[in-house]
C-alpha cells in the first residue's frame, strides 16, 4: 500500500467492506452445518432436517432477482444491507428460542432471504464506493463464498 493511501477514506471504506464480507461469510457458512448438527442432537431425523432447511434454499432462490432489482431502485444501499443483516439476526433468534418445525422452516426462510439480500447489497455498496473495475474485489469475495456453500 502506498504511504499516501493509508488515510484515504476510499481505502478505509474498502477495508471495512473486506471485514464486513469476512464476518458475514463466516456467519452464513456456519449456519447450515451447525444447525443440522444441533437438530440432529435434538433427535431430528435427517429427512426432517433436510426438509426444514429447504426453506432457506427456496427463499433465497425466489428472492435473489427481486432483491437485486430493489437494491438498484433504492437510494440507501446501506439501509438495504442493514435490513438483510437484521433478517439473518432475527432468524438466529427464532432458532435459539423455538425448535418446532414451522419455526425452523420460517427461520431458515428468513435466513435465505437475508443471504440473498446480503449478496446483492454487498455488490451495490461495492459499486457505490468504487468504480466497476475495483468493485469486483468486494463483491466477488462474498458471491464466491456464498455460492461455494450451496
Amino acid at each position: 500500500m502506498l504511504t499516501g493511501m493509508r488515510n484515504d477514506p476510499f481505502h478505509s471504506n474498502l477495508r471495512a467492506l473486506d471485514w464486513l464480507n469476512a464476518v458475514l461469510v463466516a456467519a452464513q457458512t456456519a449456519f447450515g452445518p451447525f444447525l443440522a448438527a444441533a437438530l440432529s442432537e435434538r433427535g431430528w431425523t435427517p429427512a426432517s432436517i433436510g426438509l426444514a432447511l429447504t426453506g432457506g434454499g427456496l427463499a433465497a432462490l425466489l428472492v435473489q432477482a427481486p432483491a437485486g432489482d430493489l437494491v438498484d431502485r433504492i437510494s440507501s444501499k446501506h439501509a438495504f444491507l442493514g435490513s438483510a443483516i437484521v433478517l439473518v439476526f432475527v432468524s438466529s433468534l427464532i432458532l435459539g428460542l423455538r425448535s418446532d418445525f414451522a419455526s425452523l422452516f420460517l427461520a431458515t426462510a428468513l435466513q435465505g432471504i437475508g443471504e440473498s439480500m446480503i449478496g446483492v447489497g454487498i455488490g451495490a455498496v461495492s459499486l457505490a464506493w468504487s468504480d466497476r473495475k475495483r468493485s469486483a474485489r468486494g463483491s466477488g469475495v462474498i458471491n464466491t463464498s456464498l455460492q461455494s456453500v450451496r
